[in-house]
């Protein structure tokens, strides 16, 4: 169950919305919560070649190390310059789930023919881009929402996240709370646990 809305929101970006090529490089931006774990682990299943993790948590970068991240990247004062070292020549594909001016450097990290697909924007509702950062390179903007897909592919995403999962291919860190400890659970989501909450009667 705890796979179900963050496993589809990272698996369907990149099978479907980024059209991810086996070999190519992925940069996850925003790789600290649930779906940035969850898109780590899907980005290498589905074929890429080097992926790595960008946040502001030490934690959730150590645990995206742990995931399997060729390279972590921390969203600060320098995020510019370690991603440009990260990048090595341009990252094929980008999974935002950040916005903002993390994605605006983000976008400047693309490769030509680059895709930067848009998931998420808990950094920031706005961001400005101009024609030559698009242009440049050659670069895509895609948007995603899960809203968009029908039941079949839906339940198609999630049978193969369930298939993955039931292997041991792919791994959700869930906090267990009992049902009369409902309100800490919630607290605590909403401190942003990066992990799934789960209330058990």
């Amino acid at each position: 169950v705890a796979l179900g809305t963050a496993g589809i929101a990272a698996w369907v970006p990149f099978a479907r919305g980024a059209r991810l090529r086996t070999g190519e490089s992925v940069l996850v931006l925003g790789a600290s919560g649930v779906v940035g774990q969850l898109a780590l682990q899907t980005a290498r299943l589905l074929g890429a070649g080097r992926v790595v993790a960008a946040a502001r948590s030490a934690e959730g970068l150590a645990r995206a190390k742990e995931l399997g991240a060729d390279a972590t990247v921390t969203i600060g004062d320098s995020f510019a310059e370690e991603l440009a070292d990260a990048a090595r020549g341009g990252f094929d594909v980008v999974l935002d789930l950040v916005w903002g001016d993390a994605a605006r450097t983000a976008i400047g990290s693309l490769a030509t023919w680059g895709r930067l697909v848009q998931v998420g924007n808990v950094g920031s509702e706005e961001l400005a881009v101009t024609p030559p950062l698009l242009r440049g390179r050659n670069i895509e903007l895609i948007g995603f929402s899960a809203t968009h897909l029908t039941p079949a592919e839906a339940r198609g995403a999630y049978l193969a996240l369930v298939e993955r999962a039931v292997a041991g291919d792919l791994t959700v860190e869930v906090e267990r709370y009992g049902l009369d400890d409902v309100a800490r659970a919630w607290a605590h989501q909403l401190e942003g646990a990066h992990r799934k909450i789960v209330v058990v009667p």
